[in-house]
């Protein structure tokens, strides 16, 4: 949550706003913002696989094989796709 934070934070300062409040849930955030992207916060899990994603922050904690069969796996392919790491409090 504080990576997305920071995320809304770097869209304000380009005067890209929300569209409406974040979508909290169980399982899922969701960000919307008013040029169209939309950021997702979702628990890397078996379950996970079939969502599709441009760009992807991947916290250091999370397991390898997870990484590996879950989360790589749902990055489209080049020529608009990223895959960072963090580290919780790492901004």
């Amino acid at each position: 949550m504080e990576k997305l934070k920071k995320i809304i934070s770097d869209y304000e300062k380009l005067n890209i706003q929300l569209i409406q409040p974040l979508k909290v849930s169980k399982n899922l955030t969701t960000a919307t913002f008013t040029n169209g992207d939309i950021w997702q916060i979702t628990i890397a899990q078996c379950d996970t696989r079939g969502r599709r994603c441009n760009i992807v922050y991947i916290d250091y904690d999370i397991p390898d094989t997870i990484i590996k069969e879950v989360i790589k796996p749902i990055v489209t392919l080049p020529p608009y796709q990223g895959i960072n790491y963090f580290k919780t409090g790492d901004y």
